[in-house]
């Protein structure tokens, strides 16, 4: 039997983090997909920001998934406690990318969006060490 002190938490963490990542990416995609499928005028006017914006959402959406489930996996109300949670921690990136994904969409240059798109950089850049940091704490206990 395994005992808890040689489980390694940043495993389980590591593939929490990219089992969020690539399901959010995939249905991004697949939004994406349905929505040029089904709205004939949409037209993507600058596609390689869009794909990039699509990226930074998608791994900002995936690491705070993965923190907030950690800190709900230990709670006893676990079913409308992640959307309490979930909104106030995903507003930053809901209004970064609903407006730099309207830029996209109306063609502007990547140099106008880079701060907006170095923003999205950041929110995951900051979620990521976190979600490794509140992982290993709650798993421990």
């Amino acid at each position: 039997m395994l005992s808890n002190s040689s489980l390694n938490f940043s495993c389980i963490d590591s593939n929490v983090d990219l089992y969020n990542l690539f399901f959010s990416i995939a249905i991004n995609i697949l939004v994406v997909v349905l929505f040029l499928f089904f709205f004939d005028e949409l037209v993507i006017r600058n596609f390689w920001a869009f794909v990039v914006i699509l990226l930074l959402g998608s791994v900002g959406l995936g690491s705070a998934s993965t923190v907030i489930s950690a800190i709900i996996s230990k709670a006893g109300m676990k079913n409308s406690l992640f959307t309490v949670l979930s909104f106030p921690v995903l507003l930053p990136l809901i209004f970064v990318g609903i407006e730099v994904t309207a830029k996209a969409l109306e063609g502007e240059e990547i140099s106008k969006m880079l701060n907006d798109m170095q923003l999205l950089l950041a929110y995951s850049g900051i979620l990521i060490p976190l979600s490794f940091i509140v992982f290993d704490m709650i798993w421990e206990e």
